[in-house]
C-alpha cells in the first residue's frame, strides 16, 4: 500500500472503517478488501470463515465473466452473490434445482422401462445440463423404490445434501420412505390439493379407471367438504386431473423444497407436464408480486385426449387450470376475480382484499379509492363517477381540486393500470359514456380480524371509513379463463 495511501488514512483510528474507505473509494479491490478483512476478523472463525466464502465467490464471478457471455446478474446469482430472480412461474418453480438436487421417477419392476415416460422426457427438457448442473435423475423401481429413495442416496456425496427434491408420479409409488419425508402434509400451509386414494385396487385391469377412489383428485373449499374430479371416459375422451405441488419441509434437520408433478392417471400426470410448459408463459401467466422465494405452490389442471392417443403430448388439450399461493386462489388463470371485503366491528367496510397477486401500495390514495369503489359496487353494481367524487373525502386528502376528469384519470391510469393487468384488464369497466364504472368481479365478506393489519391486503385499512354498506346485486362475474388447446 502507498505511503500517500497510509497518510491519508492516518486519521482513521479504526482499520474496519479504514478498510471500507479504501474499497469504496476504489484504492482496493472488492477481493482484496475481503482479503484483509480475512486477517482483521481472526477472533471471529464464523464470520473469518464467511468472509472466505465471500472471497473465493468474487473469484468465481471475475472466472465465469471471462469464460462466457453471461450477464453480471446472471452470474451474481449462479454463484449466490445476489437474490435470484424469476419472470416466469416455470423459473420460480425449477430455481431450487439449479444446486444439489434430484428428481425421482419411476420404471417398472424390472427396470427396462419408464413410467410416466412422455412426461418425465418433457419434465427434463427444462432441466438442461448447463443451467442445473448439479440436479440428478434417479430411478426408482416399482414395487421395491426404497432401494434408490432412501437416506443413504440423499445424504451421499454426489448429491452434497441436496436442497430440493422432485418426483414424477403420485407420492406413495415411491415408497414409505418418501411419505414419510416429503408428503405435503408437513408443508406449512394445508394443502389444497390430494388424491383421495393412494392404493390401486390390485384387481383393476390396466388401462381402465377407478373413478370411486384411485383415479379422483380431492380440491380443498373455503366452505364445505372437498370436491372430487374423478376421472372419467366420455367416447371418444378420456378427461382426466394432475397436480403441481411446491412446498417446503424440514428433513434432515435442514428445509428441502418439494416439488411434484403427478396425475390421477398417467394421462393427469402428463398433462401437468404440459402445464409446466405453460408456467414458462409469463405474458398469459404471469406472476403475482407477493410470489416470494419461499411462497407454497399448487397448481390443478384438468386435461382432455383421444384414448387411441393416449401417450402423445400433443394430442393433450388442458381445459381449465387453477392456481393457489400460500392457500390463495390466483385469478386469470381459470377462475373468476375475487374481492373480499373485510368488515369491522361496526360493519364497514375497513380493507379489501384480492385473489390475485397485483397490490397497491399501503394506505395510498388509490387503496382508499379502490375500497371505496369495492364498497359501493358491491351494494349498487355500477357506480357513477360522480358519487366516487362525492365521496372524495374518503380516498382524498388534500392537494388539487378533484373533478370527474380526475377521478376517471385515477381509476384508468393508476387502480386499473396497477391491479387490473392481462389477462384481468376487462374486470374494470367504465363505460361509454365515460360516467359509470363497474368491477366485473365476485365479491365475498369476511369479518376483520382483531389485530389484523393490512399488510397483506390489496387495500390496508382506511384512515376515514365509509357508510356501512347496503344489500344489493354484486358484479357480474367474469367468464372463466381456461386454456384451450395446444399452445402455439
Amino acid at each position: 500500500m502507498s505511503t500517500e495511501l497510509n497518510d491519508r488514512n492516518a486519521a482513521l483510528d479504526d482499520p474496519y472503517e479504514k478498510l471500507v474507505q479504501l474499497v469504496r473509494d476504489g484504492d482496493m479491490t472488492v477481493s482484496e478488501g475481503v482479503a484483509e478483512a480475512v486477517a482483521l476478523f481472526k477472533g471471529n472463525p464464523q464470520l473469518n470463515r464467511l468472509l472466505q466464502i465471500l472471497a473465493e465467490r468474487l473469484d468465481k464471478v471475475s472466472q465465469r465473466l471471462l469464460e462466457t457471455s453471461e450477464s453480471l446478474e446472471r452470474v451474481m446469482e449462479a454463484v449466490g452473490l445476489a437474490e435470484p430472480s424469476w419472470d416466469t412461474w416455470g423459473d420460480w418453480l425449477l430455481l431450487p434445482f439449479k444446486g444439489p438436487s434430484c428428481v425421482f421417477r419411476i420404471t417398472d419392476t424390472f427396470g427396462h422401462m419408464l413410467r410416466d415416460e412422455v412426461a418425465v422426457i418433457d419434465v427434463s427438457r427444462w432441466l438442461d445440463r448447463r443451467r442445473y448442473a448439479a440436479c440428478r435423475l434417479i430411478e426408482a423401481a416399482l414395487g421395491k423404490p426404497e432401494e434408490s429413495v432412501n437416506h443413504a442416496t440423499l445424504a451421499s456425496k454426489a448429491f452434497a445434501r441436496p436442497g430440493a427434491v422432485g418426483f414424477v408420479g403420485r407420492l406413495h409409488m415411491f415408497g414409505p420412505f418418501a411419505e414419510a419425508n416429503f408428503d405435503n402434509t408437513r408443508a406449512r400451509k394445508p394443502r389444497m390439493l390430494w388424491f383421495k386414494s393412494p392404493l390401486r385396487p390390485v384387481d383393476l385391469p390396466a388401462g381402465k379407471l377407478d373413478p370411486k377412489d384411485y383415479h379422483v383428485l380431492m380440491e380443498r373449499k373455503e366452505e364445505g367438504p372437498a370436491e372430487e374430479h374423478k376421472a372419467r371416459d366420455e367416447a371418444p375422451d378420456r378427461i382426466d386431473h394432475g397436480l403441481i405441488q411446491s412446498y417446503t419441509v424440514t428433513y434432515d434437520g435442514r428445509v428441502v423444497r418439494v416439488v411434484r408433478i403427478a396425475g390421477s392417471s398417467q394421462l393427469g400426470t402428463l398433462g401437468s407436464a404440459k402445464l409446466l410448459e405453460l408456467l414458462f408463459d409469463k405474458k398469459n401467466y404471469p406472476v403475482p408480486k407477493n410470489l416470494k422465494r419461499d411462497s407454497q405452490f399448487e397448481a390443478f389442471v384438468r386435461v382432455r385426449c383421444p384414448r387411441k392417443s393416449l401417450g402423445q403430448l400433443d394430442a393433450v388439450v388442458i381445459e381449465e387450470v387453477k392456481i393457489w399461493v400460500d392457500g390463495r386462489r390466483v385469478a386469470g388463470l381459470g377462475c373468476d376475480p375475487v374481492v373480499t371485503l373485510l368488515v369491522d366491528a361496526a360493519g364497514d367496510v375497513a380493507a379489501t382484499r384480492v385473489n390475485w397477486g397485483s397490490t397497491l401500495k399501503a394506505n395510498s390514495q388509490n387503496a382508499r379509492m379502490f375500497c371505496t369503489l369495492c364498497r359501493e359496487a358491491a351494494a349498487n353494481g355500477s357506480v357513477s363517477i360522480a358519487r366516487l367524487l362525492e365521496l372524495k373525502n374518503e380516498w382524498r386528502k388534500g392537494g388539487s381540486k378533484v373533478t370527474e376528469r380526475l377521478v376517471r384519470q385515477l381509476l384508468v391510469n393508476s387502480i386499473k393500470r396497477t391491479l387490473f393487468k392481462p389477462p384481468l384488464e376487462d374486470a374494470l369497466e367504465i363505460d361509454e359514456t365515460g360516467k359509470n364504472v363497474r368491477l366485473h368481479v365476485k365479491f365475498v365478506r369476511e369479518p376483520l380480524e382483531a389485530g389484523e393489519s393490512g399488510r397483506d391486503h390489496t387495500t390496508p385499512l382506511q384512515t376515514t371509513a365509509g357508510p356501512a354498506p347496503r344489500k344489493g346485486r354484486a358484479g357480474k362475474p367474469a367468464a372463466p379463463r381456461g386454456v384451450k388447446g395446444s399452445p402455439t
